[in-house]
């Protein structure tokens, strides 16, 4: 069980990096404006995405293929791919990690996509009866090309700056993202920014045009129950400067060799609610399968089938699992399968 009173100690001794982390994740946030980002459900299955301190947290070289396709049976519908590779650097109780991803996303006439090179450093916060309390702070650059592909495409404006040129319009824009990641065996905390450098898309060619938003990702979930199962109920929070709020509910059952869960999606800005089921397999602590079926409450569902998300993973684990602690004895490191 989970010691809170030690959690609280922990928390107060390290009080320093959570201010100054929290402080460059939120202070930024009143300054601007714009759209918001791709929807980010792929979290469920992949955490690495969205945060860069996740990076070695799972004592694997983790490896994850995610393919998400929104509202089937329309045509250009949003559809996101993404891979990602990350490992830790050492076998030490403190140690460095590495992270890199790529990922492409289509919605209509618009595409983006990108890739990201990540570091983190995690240390041993506490250990107390076994369980290990674990802090990381990450750190990702990134590079991401916004693309229009007015080919075929209708406007009501004819006089449309992004419609007057060659057929196809496109900006590159650096950013930059950061996290803390704070778990054990039994809980996780994840807090998380997206795009603070925000900048702008010179393809538009206008004035008008907001900018890149940045995205403020928060995570939490408890772990509890006996080795045959285990229940996780987690709660997310994501906020965008672009003024969007998403509100998440999830409860996950690990079994054996499968997981199953449901995850409430509640929009506070459109009223827009979801309702996410999903499945996954382990095979041997190596082969990751899962896959999610989300159902919109809104008129528009009337025209689609839903979204359909799958994850494929491995984990090169040979070598890893644990570390020399300073009086020589190996230890193992525990955390949530599914990053």
């Amino acid at each position: 069980m989970i010691d809170i009173r030690l959690i609280f100690n922990i928390i107060q001794k390290y009080s320093c990096a959570f201010c100054v982390s929290i402080l460059c994740i939120f202070g930024v946030v009143s300054n601007a404006i714009g759209q918001d980002a791709p929807i980010q459900s792929q979290y469920m299955m992949n955490l690495f995405l969205v945060n860069p301190a996740v990076a070695g947290s799972n004592s694997c070289l983790s490896i994850r293929l995610n393919a998400r396709q929104q509202w089937i049976g329309v045509d250009g519908a949003p559809s996101t791919q993404s891979f990602t590779v990350h490992g830790r650097g050492s076998l030490k109780k403190n140690f460095g990690a590495w992270g890199i991803g790529v990922y492409n996303d289509a919605n209509g006439a618009n595409f983006h996509r990108g890739a990201k090179a990540a570091c983190s450093y995690n240390f041993l916060t506490k250990k107390r009866h076994g369980m290990e309390y674990r802090l990381a702070l990450g750190l990702d650059v990134s590079y991401a090309q916004y693309g229009f592909n007015s080919v075929g495409f209708e406007a009501e404006n004819a006089n449309d700056p992004l419609l007057n040129g060659s057929g196809q319009e496109t900006s590159g824009v650096p950013n930059v993202a950061a996290g803390l990641y704070f778990y054990s065996s039994d809980f996780f905390v994840s807090l998380s920014a997206a795009q603070l450098l925000q900048g702008e898309l010179d393809m538009y060619r206008s004035t008008l045009e907001p900018t890149i938003p940045m995205i403020i990702f928060a995570l939490a979930g408890y772990r509890f129950g006996k080795t045959a199962v285990i229940f996780e109920p987690s709660v997310m929070y994501k906020m965008s400067t672009a003024g969007r709020t998403q509100i998440d509910a999830n409860l996950r059952l690990y079994f054996t060799k499968v997981w199953s869960g449901i995850s409430y999606k509640h929009d506070l800005d459109v009223g827009g609610v979801g309702l996410s089921c999903m499945f996954g397999v382990n095979l041997n602590n190596k082969i990751y399968v899962g896959y999610i079926y989300e159902y919109g409450f809104s008129e528009f569902q009337r025209y689609n089938t839903g979204v359909h998300e799958i994850m494929i993973g491995y984990n090169f684990c040979h070598g890893q699992f644990n570390y020399k602690d300073p009086n020589g004895k190996r230890s193992k490191i525990k955390c949530p399968a599914y990053h």
